[in-house]
Protein backbone atom coordinates (compact mmCIF):
# COMPACT_ATOMS: atom_id res chain seq x y z
CA UNK A 1 0.00 0.00 0.00
CA UNK A 2 1.43 3.37 -0.97
CA UNK A 3 1.05 5.68 2.01
CA UNK A 4 2.16 8.94 0.42
CA UNK A 5 2.26 10.63 -2.96
CA UNK A 6 5.17 12.74 -4.19
CA UNK A 7 3.97 14.87 -7.11
CA UNK A 8 6.17 17.08 -9.27
CA UNK A 9 4.58 19.35 -11.88
CA UNK A 10 6.30 21.45 -14.52
CA UNK A 11 6.56 24.22 -12.00
CA UNK A 12 9.15 24.34 -9.23
CA UNK A 13 6.83 23.41 -6.37
CA UNK A 14 7.14 19.93 -4.89
CA UNK A 15 4.24 18.74 -2.78
CA UNK A 16 4.16 15.78 -0.40
CA UNK A 17 0.76 14.40 0.58
CA UNK A 18 0.38 11.78 3.32
CA UNK A 19 -2.57 9.50 2.61
CA UNK A 20 -4.97 8.23 5.26
CA UNK A 21 -7.76 5.70 4.99
CA UNK A 22 -11.25 6.95 5.72
CA UNK A 23 -14.49 4.99 5.80
CA UNK A 24 -15.54 4.09 2.25
CA UNK A 25 -19.07 3.78 0.89
CA UNK A 26 -18.46 0.05 0.64
CA UNK A 27 -17.63 -0.18 4.36
CA UNK A 28 -20.60 1.95 5.29
CA UNK A 29 -22.98 -0.25 3.28
CA UNK A 30 -21.49 -3.36 4.83
CA UNK A 31 -21.89 -2.01 8.37
CA UNK A 32 -25.58 -1.43 7.67
CA UNK A 33 -26.10 -4.84 6.05
CA UNK A 34 -26.82 -3.28 2.64
CA UNK A 35 -23.72 -4.16 0.63
CA UNK A 36 -24.79 -7.56 -0.71
CA UNK A 37 -28.19 -6.25 -1.81
CA UNK A 38 -26.54 -3.25 -3.47
CA UNK A 39 -24.13 -5.40 -5.47
CA UNK A 40 -26.84 -7.85 -6.54
CA UNK A 41 -29.04 -5.11 -7.99
CA UNK A 42 -26.38 -3.41 -10.12
CA UNK A 43 -26.46 -4.15 -13.83
CA UNK A 44 -23.13 -4.74 -15.51
CA UNK A 45 -21.60 -3.86 -18.84
CA UNK A 46 -18.04 -3.56 -20.14
CA UNK A 47 -15.56 -6.04 -18.66
CA UNK A 48 -11.92 -5.42 -17.87
CA UNK A 49 -9.31 -7.76 -16.46
CA UNK A 50 -7.05 -6.82 -13.60
CA UNK A 51 -4.06 -8.90 -12.51
CA UNK A 52 -4.74 -10.99 -9.44
CA UNK A 53 -8.43 -10.21 -9.18
CA UNK A 54 -10.06 -11.88 -12.18
CA UNK A 55 -12.68 -10.14 -14.28
CA UNK A 56 -14.45 -6.98 -13.19
CA UNK A 57 -17.55 -5.66 -14.96
CA UNK A 58 -17.48 -1.88 -15.20
CA UNK A 59 -18.97 1.15 -16.91
CA UNK A 60 -16.78 4.08 -18.02
CA UNK A 61 -17.31 7.62 -16.80
CA UNK A 62 -15.37 10.88 -16.91
CA UNK A 63 -14.35 12.34 -13.59
CA UNK A 64 -12.27 15.10 -12.02
CA UNK A 65 -8.79 13.95 -10.99
CA UNK A 66 -6.81 15.97 -8.46
CA UNK A 67 -3.41 14.67 -7.29
CA UNK A 68 -1.80 17.47 -5.31
CA UNK A 69 -1.06 20.22 -7.87
CA UNK A 70 -1.78 17.90 -10.81
CA UNK A 71 -5.35 18.39 -12.01
CA UNK A 72 -7.12 16.65 -14.91
CA UNK A 73 -10.78 17.44 -15.46
CA UNK A 74 -11.34 14.75 -18.12
CA UNK A 75 -10.02 11.50 -16.68
CA UNK A 76 -11.89 8.34 -17.68
CA UNK A 77 -12.38 5.84 -14.86
CA UNK A 78 -14.17 2.51 -14.71
CA UNK A 79 -16.96 2.27 -12.15
CA UNK A 80 -17.21 -1.39 -11.13
CA UNK A 81 -20.68 -2.91 -11.21
CA UNK A 82 -19.77 -6.57 -10.77
CA UNK A 83 -16.77 -7.93 -8.90
CA UNK A 84 -15.30 -11.43 -8.51
CA UNK A 85 -15.59 -13.06 -5.10
CA UNK A 86 -15.07 -11.11 -1.89
CA UNK A 87 -11.70 -9.54 -2.73
CA UNK A 88 -12.91 -5.97 -3.14
CA UNK A 89 -15.46 -6.32 -0.36
CA UNK A 90 -12.91 -6.99 2.35
CA UNK A 91 -9.79 -5.32 0.90
CA UNK A 92 -8.57 -2.12 2.53
CA UNK A 93 -8.46 -0.35 -0.83
CA UNK A 94 -11.42 0.79 -2.90
CA UNK A 95 -10.00 0.62 -6.41
CA UNK A 96 -7.00 0.01 -8.66
CA UNK A 97 -4.86 2.69 -10.30
CA UNK A 98 -3.48 1.16 -13.48
CA UNK A 99 0.01 2.43 -14.35
CA UNK A 100 0.84 0.04 -17.19
CA UNK A 101 0.75 0.77 -20.93
CA UNK A 102 -2.47 1.93 -22.66
CA UNK A 103 -2.67 -1.37 -24.59
CA UNK A 104 -4.04 -2.89 -21.36
CA UNK A 105 -6.62 -0.18 -20.77
CA UNK A 106 -10.34 -0.63 -21.26
CA UNK A 107 -11.79 0.37 -24.61
CA UNK A 108 -12.15 4.13 -25.19
CA UNK A 109 -10.22 5.00 -22.01
CA UNK A 110 -6.84 6.65 -21.49
CA UNK A 111 -4.82 5.66 -18.40
CA UNK A 112 -4.19 8.26 -15.73
CA UNK A 113 -0.46 8.69 -16.34
CA UNK A 114 -0.94 8.83 -20.12
CA UNK A 115 -3.36 11.71 -19.62
CA UNK A 116 -0.81 13.44 -17.42
CA UNK A 117 1.85 13.03 -20.11
CA UNK A 118 -0.44 14.12 -22.95
CA UNK A 119 -1.47 17.26 -21.05
CA UNK A 120 2.13 18.00 -19.96
CA UNK A 121 1.19 17.81 -16.29
CA UNK A 122 4.42 16.10 -15.22
CA UNK A 123 8.00 17.30 -15.60
CA UNK A 124 9.22 14.02 -17.09
CA UNK A 125 7.34 11.12 -18.67
CA UNK A 126 8.25 8.69 -15.92
CA UNK A 127 7.23 7.72 -12.41
CA UNK A 128 9.00 5.88 -9.62
CA UNK A 129 8.09 3.79 -6.60
CA UNK A 130 9.68 3.37 -3.19
CA UNK A 131 8.15 0.80 -0.85
CA UNK A 132 9.15 1.14 2.77
CA UNK A 133 9.85 -2.18 4.48
CA UNK A 134 7.70 -1.18 7.44
CA UNK A 135 4.92 0.13 5.19
CA UNK A 136 4.82 3.60 6.77
CA UNK A 137 6.83 5.80 4.41
CA UNK A 138 6.23 4.41 0.93
CA UNK A 139 6.23 6.90 -1.92
CA UNK A 140 4.92 7.20 -5.47
CA UNK A 141 6.79 9.87 -7.42
CA UNK A 142 5.10 11.28 -10.52
CA UNK A 143 7.35 12.87 -13.13
CA UNK A 144 10.63 12.60 -11.23
CA UNK A 145 13.27 10.36 -9.65
CA UNK A 146 14.13 10.89 -5.98
CA UNK A 147 17.77 9.87 -5.26
CA UNK A 148 17.16 10.00 -1.50
CA UNK A 149 15.36 6.64 -1.74
CA UNK A 150 18.19 4.58 -3.21
CA UNK A 151 21.93 4.00 -3.02
CA UNK A 152 24.42 3.61 -5.87
CA UNK A 153 23.34 4.03 -9.49
CA UNK A 154 20.19 3.13 -11.37
CA UNK A 155 20.51 0.17 -13.72
CA UNK A 156 18.35 0.49 -16.84
CA UNK A 157 16.78 -2.36 -18.81
CA UNK A 158 14.59 -2.02 -21.94
CA UNK A 159 10.91 -2.91 -21.91
CA UNK A 160 10.39 -5.91 -24.21
CA UNK A 161 6.58 -5.85 -24.50
CA UNK A 162 4.69 -2.59 -24.07
CA UNK A 163 1.75 -3.93 -22.09
CA UNK A 164 2.86 -4.63 -18.54
CA UNK A 165 6.29 -3.37 -17.49
CA UNK A 166 8.01 -6.44 -18.95
CA UNK A 167 11.73 -6.96 -19.45
CA UNK A 168 14.37 -9.70 -19.80
CA UNK A 169 16.07 -11.29 -16.80
CA UNK A 170 19.37 -13.02 -17.56
CA UNK A 171 19.26 -15.55 -14.71
CA UNK A 172 18.54 -16.06 -11.02
CA UNK A 173 21.57 -16.96 -8.93
CA UNK A 174 22.17 -17.75 -5.25
CA UNK A 175 25.78 -17.58 -4.02
CA UNK A 176 26.95 -17.48 -7.64
CA UNK A 177 25.03 -20.61 -8.65
CA UNK A 178 22.22 -20.39 -11.24
CA UNK A 179 19.07 -21.80 -9.63
CA UNK A 180 16.39 -20.49 -12.01
CA UNK A 181 15.77 -18.65 -15.29
CA UNK A 182 18.76 -20.33 -16.91
CA UNK A 183 19.31 -18.86 -20.37
CA UNK A 184 17.07 -15.87 -19.67
CA UNK A 185 13.36 -15.32 -19.03
CA UNK A 186 10.70 -12.61 -19.13
CA UNK A 187 9.65 -10.76 -15.99
CA UNK A 188 7.00 -8.18 -15.12
CA UNK A 189 7.57 -5.50 -12.48
CA UNK A 190 4.20 -5.16 -10.74
CA UNK A 191 3.26 -3.16 -7.63
CA UNK A 192 -0.12 -4.92 -7.65
CA UNK A 193 1.40 -8.32 -6.80
CA UNK A 194 2.50 -8.91 -3.22
CA UNK A 195 4.99 -11.77 -3.76
CA UNK A 196 7.65 -12.81 -6.25
CA UNK A 197 5.99 -15.26 -8.64
CA UNK A 198 7.67 -17.67 -11.05
CA UNK A 199 7.35 -21.06 -12.78
CA UNK A 200 6.82 -23.94 -10.34
CA UNK A 201 10.07 -25.78 -11.05
CA UNK A 202 12.17 -22.63 -10.71
CA UNK A 203 10.46 -21.56 -7.49
CA UNK A 204 11.00 -25.05 -6.06
CA UNK A 205 14.73 -24.72 -6.80
CA UNK A 206 14.82 -21.38 -5.00
CA UNK A 207 12.87 -22.66 -1.99
CA UNK A 208 15.24 -25.60 -1.65
CA UNK A 209 18.28 -23.35 -2.01
CA UNK A 210 17.14 -21.08 0.85
CA UNK A 211 16.09 -24.02 3.03
CA UNK A 212 12.33 -23.50 2.85
CA UNK A 213 10.03 -26.51 3.27
CA UNK A 214 6.46 -26.99 2.11
CA UNK A 215 3.65 -26.62 4.64
CA UNK A 216 0.06 -27.25 3.59
CA UNK A 217 -1.24 -24.89 6.26
CA UNK A 218 0.70 -21.89 5.01
CA UNK A 219 0.79 -18.72 7.08
CA UNK A 220 -0.15 -18.06 10.72
CA UNK A 221 1.45 -21.25 12.00
CA UNK A 222 4.28 -19.60 13.90
CA UNK A 223 6.77 -20.07 11.07
CA UNK A 224 8.47 -17.65 8.70
CA UNK A 225 7.05 -17.97 5.18
CA UNK A 226 9.04 -17.10 2.05
CA UNK A 227 8.03 -14.39 -0.38
CA UNK A 228 8.16 -16.73 -3.38
CA UNK A 229 5.07 -18.19 -5.04
CA UNK A 230 4.82 -20.71 -7.88
CA UNK A 231 2.67 -20.34 -11.01
CA UNK A 232 1.80 -23.40 -13.07
CA UNK A 233 0.27 -21.70 -16.11
CA UNK A 234 2.93 -19.19 -17.17
CA UNK A 235 6.67 -19.02 -17.76
CA UNK A 236 6.74 -15.30 -16.94
CA UNK A 237 8.01 -14.03 -13.64
CA UNK A 238 6.19 -11.34 -11.66
CA UNK A 239 8.42 -9.22 -9.45
CA UNK A 240 5.98 -7.95 -6.86
CA UNK A 241 6.19 -5.98 -3.64
CA UNK A 242 8.79 -8.23 -1.96
CA UNK A 243 11.15 -7.31 -4.82
CA UNK A 244 10.19 -3.63 -5.02
CA UNK A 245 10.83 -3.20 -1.29
CA UNK A 246 14.44 -4.12 -2.03
CA UNK A 247 14.83 -2.10 -5.25
CA UNK A 248 13.75 1.46 -5.95
CA UNK A 249 11.90 1.20 -9.26
CA UNK A 250 11.64 3.74 -12.07
CA UNK A 251 9.12 3.33 -14.90
CA UNK A 252 10.29 5.43 -17.86
CA UNK A 253 7.60 5.86 -20.52
CA UNK A 254 9.62 8.32 -22.61
CA UNK A 255 12.35 5.77 -23.31
CA UNK A 256 10.48 2.52 -22.50
CA UNK A 257 12.95 1.56 -19.79
CA UNK A 258 12.81 0.16 -16.28
CA UNK A 259 15.35 1.52 -13.80
CA UNK A 260 16.36 -0.37 -10.65
CA UNK A 261 18.61 0.60 -7.76
CA UNK A 262 19.13 -0.74 -4.24
CA UNK A 263 16.52 0.88 -1.99
CA UNK A 264 17.56 2.52 1.26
Amino acid sequence: VLLAVFALSQGTEITRIPLYKGKSLRKALKEHGLLEDFLQKQQYGISSKYSGFGEVASVPLTNYLDVSNIVDIQQTVGLSTQEPGDVFTYAEFDGILGMAYPSLASEYSIPVFDNMMNRHLVAQDLFSVYMDRNGQESMLTLGAIDPSYYTGSLHWVPVTVQQYWQFTVDSVTISGVVVACEGGCQAILDTGTSKLVGPSSDILNIQQAIGATQNQYGEDQGFCTSGFQSENHSQKWILGDVFIREYYSVFDRANNLVGLAKAI
